[in-house]
């Protein structure tokens, strides 16, 4: 007798939300790989609010065991607005049917009435270990539903050890709760197009990608581009790419200043794939400044383009990266222009960059991360 697939309900809001974030090209991995390698064993079911279908037209993981439930007439805010409340809506209420496991992929999970086992992916505590970096709205949710959401999950998936190890301490987690599924890089995006001068780019240049809030340190990232020598300057341009986030006023405000002296400073704003895979393809250097991450897929995402990488000197980039980036003090401009500096002045430092780099992705594959989750998953039953 064949056996009847695992069908595992899963939350595709972060697929859906707006500007695609690290939580949607994690989901959107997660479940393609799921489905990909498991194409009999496994039957996926996202459920996502698309209120009088704004959102059915968004592109969405595709394949024959995937298959999804749309609320219509209901708008995602339902949930703010309980959740404000005091309590959460069961998780049956929009999927109507029952599931093996239900994944939530986005720090906070919804109960079940028919106790299917919840897993829950908790990508970093930086709401809890440096507040200060995240909006006192965002910030209050978080403290109140993650540990709720981890106490009643029976499996816990963080994208990194470091991750693991600050939920275990902050909540005394048991360990074999956790699953760790690190962030493979997606296959680099070819395009015809390989001029960037859409942005305004007209010389050689270091990049920046990611929104553009204080928790990724772009102040010092800018004030390190000011203090580079004036032959660097004059010959490559600093591009900044990424929505604009909160509390970016006063750095907004830095950057034009110093755009109006002639500092040859690119605001891309949001980009697509498609414009990402072209900035990548063209620059000399990425350079990662962030105060906090749980990961840091940006890093493997340029490596994977063969660009050298000069990033954060935090353990979590130092548990991706290992020897294969730059390091440098993130509270220090200087010493991030020295970092800089370094890679610009030597085709041989960042030829060497290129090669580590390469070598270290083959740490991270999207199989091998099915794999890992599949097999907890299959231990819960």
């Amino acid at each position: 007798m064949k056996n009847k697939p695992l069908k595992i309900l899963f939350d595709a809001n972060p697929l859906v939300n707006g500007n695609k974030s690290g939580v949607g090209y994690y989901t959107q991995g997660l479940v393609q790989a799921l489905a990909d390698n498991y194409p009999t064993e496994i039957e996926l079911v996202g459920h996502y609010f698309s209120f009088l279908g704004r959102k059915d037209k968004i592109a969405l993981p595709t394949a024959q065991n995937i298959r999804y439930v749309r609320s219509k007439l209901v708008p995602g805010k339902i949930l703010s607005i309980t959740r404000k409340l005091g309590f959460q809506l069961p998780l049956e209420l929009f999927f109507k049917q029952r599931g093996d496991v239900a994944l939530f992929t986005n720090f906070v999970s919804l109960p079940s009435i028919t106790n299917i086992p919840i897993i829950v992916a908790v990508h970093d505590l930086c709401f809890e270990d440096v507040p200060q970096y995240v909006a006192e709205k965002n910030r209050s949710f978080l403290r109140r539903f993650v540990p709720r959401s981890i106490s009643t999950a029976k499996l816990v998936i963080t994208i990194s050890e470091t991750t693991k190890l600050a939920i275990k301490h902050r909540y005394q987690t048991d360990d074999n709760k956790f699953v760790i599924t690190p962030i493979p890089p997606s296959s680099p995006v070819h395009t015809k197009q390989t001029s960037t001068s859409s942005f305004g780019i007209k010389k050689d240049y270091v990049l920046f990608v990611s929104t553009l809030e204080p928790r990724k340190n772009v102040i010092n990232l800018v004030k390190a581009y000011e203090q580079l020598s004036e032959n660097i300057r004059d010959t490559h341009q600093l591009v900044l790419a990424g929505g604009q986030g909160w509390y970016m006023e006063e750095t907004l405000t830095y950057i034009k200043n110093l755009q109006g002296n002639g500092y040859g400073i690119i605001l891309a704003g949001y980009v697509s794939d498609v414009q990402r895979a072209e900035l990548y393809t063209n620059t000399k250097l990425f350079v990662v400044p962030s105060h906090y991450e749980g990961f840091g897929m940006p890093i493997l995402e340029a490596m994977s383009y063969g660009v050298p990488t000069a990033v954060s000197d935090i353990p979590v980039f130092h548990e991706v990266a290992e020897n294969a980036s730059l390091y440098f003090d993130k509270d220090n401009p200087g010493a991030i222009a020295e970092a800089i500096t370094t890679m610009l002045d030597s085709i041989e430092v960042r030829e060497k960059y290129i090669k580590l780099g390469n070598e270290r992705l083959k740490n991270y594959d999207w199989q091998v991360v099915a794999e890992k989750l599949l097999s907890s998953i299959k231990q819960l039953r």
